[in-house]
């Protein structure tokens, strides 16, 4: 009787044993996967021009195909970093570094008609695609006269 009680305690062991074993091995792996963090910054020392900040918080290189700018699901902005000759060097992304890409809002393609309700807060998402195929969204909620004042300036200088 004491025999089978000491062998389940030692099974119960080994399998709490396998159980770290692989817990320990995906926090190492998850370690290495490449992976970003968005934010969009307006501050009066980018004269009021939005700055995406792209920081590579991962241990491995990243290289940027593309980035999406859509609000309340509408494209309002798409960059094709590796083809655009202003953005090529920023397509790279280092371990440990964060990248900025300052652009003007004319870039910004955002149509009255395709937002419904003004005074609603509607999400902003940014869409950086990889060239291994991954894509990180990072979302913001804004109403469409909040981002318009953020987009173009006003919500600076008022």
């Amino acid at each position: 009787m004491i025999e089978g009680i000491s062998l389940i305690f030692e099974m119960i062991t080994a399998i709490g044993t396998v159980g770290a074993v692989i817990v320990a091995l995906w926090l190492a792996a998850y370690e290495w996967q490449p992976r970003l963090d968005c934010v969009f910054i307006w501050a009066t020392a980018t004269r009021c021009k939005p700055v995406l900040i792209i920081n590579n918080i991962g241990r491995k290189i990243v290289i940027i195909k593309t980035i999406w700018i859509m609000y309340d699901g509408h494209q309002i902005c798409l960059f094709d970093v590796l083809r655009d000759h202003e953005l090529y060097e920023s397509a790279i992304i280092k371990p440990k570094t964060e990248i900025q890409i300052a652009f003007n809002s004319d870039r910004i393609k955002l149509q009255d008609d395709d937002i419904k309700n003004r005074d609603e807060k509607h999400e902003l998402e940014v869409i950086v695609n990889t060239t291994d195929g991954k894509q990180y969204s990072p979302r913001c909620n804004y109403t469409y006269n909040e981002l318009m004042e953020l987009f173009f300036g006003e919500g600076l200088l008022n």
